[in-house]
């Protein structure tokens, strides 16, 4: 498995030296007439955990690997829900027109305490909203496995020794409760995908599984959180793979 787009703000505080000042320049300023791919999402789309995120977050390898006549509009909002994304994401996105729109936005919901009914019905409004611009696919990214990631477990009684310091906070859930919690989020996020015909993107057993079972400690980065350089390939492929063809 690997990250989950969770930015807390004491996990923003603790990211943000390895990240480069932010881009305020408007994403959705086009310099010509290539199609438009949209990428809504948090902090992970924003390329946080990347050694490099203007070149190596997923949705610009996406783009450079997959999409190469299409002009890339980053949208991720560190720390966002999808609340903010109805508020501050679907705005600009309406205004660039995208043919293509991905959207990862989850795990800020769960850290959060968002209800699994107002999570619903924000994400059936935000996919609503991406639906009306009328783009020719949106891919939707589900909760990949948090209880594997080390920012979790540093928060957990007895923490590994070798690992990053604890900055989710110690109330989170347990294991098993965390597992469950995810697992009832990817059903809502399945249903609302199919309600809105849209392309379903499991991050939740597919590429990033590896990092759960422990065979490439590569997929996150230092602070335990976020995608690596590595990590961030990993999820352009998982999307790659669910593109249709022309």
């Amino acid at each position: 498995m690997l990250l989950a787009g969770a930015c807390t703000p004491d996990a923003e505080r603790a990211s943000r030296s390895d990240q480069p000042a932010e881009n305020t320049s408007d994403p959705t300023e086009s310099a010509n007439d290539a199609p438009v791919y949209a990428a809504v999402g948090a902090s992970e789309t924003a390329g946080w955990g990347a050694l490099n995120p203007s070149t190596e977050a997923w949705p610009q390898v996406l783009g450079d690997s997959a999409l190469p006549r299409f002009e890339i509009v980053n949208l991720g909002i560190p720390g966002a829900t999808v609340q903010d994304a109805l508020a501050r994401e679907l705005p600009k996105l309406r205004d660039a027109e995208p043919e293509l729109v991905t959207v990862w936005l989850n795990a800020n919901d769960i850290l959060r305490g968002i209800t699994l009914e107002d999570y619903e019905r924000g994400l059936d409004r935000l996919l609503r909203g991406i639906q009306e611009t009328q783009p020719r696919q949106v891919l939707v990214a589900n909760t990949p496995p948090l209880d594997a990631l080390p920012a979790y477990r540093a928060c957990r009684p007895n923490p590994p020794e070798e690992g990053p310091f604890c900055f989710l906070g110690e109330s989170l859930p347990s294991p098993r409760a965390m597992r469950t919690l995810v697992e009832r989020f990817n059903v809502v996020i399945d249903q609302v995908v199919e309600r809105r015909d849209a392309t379903l993107v499991d991050l939740f057993s597919g590429a990033l599984e590896a990092q759960r079972e422990g065979t490439d400690a590569n997929l996150v980065s230092r602070d335990g959180l976020h995608p690596s350089t590595e990590g961030h390939h990993a999820i352009a492929e998982s999307f790659a793979n669910e593109l249709e063809r022309p």
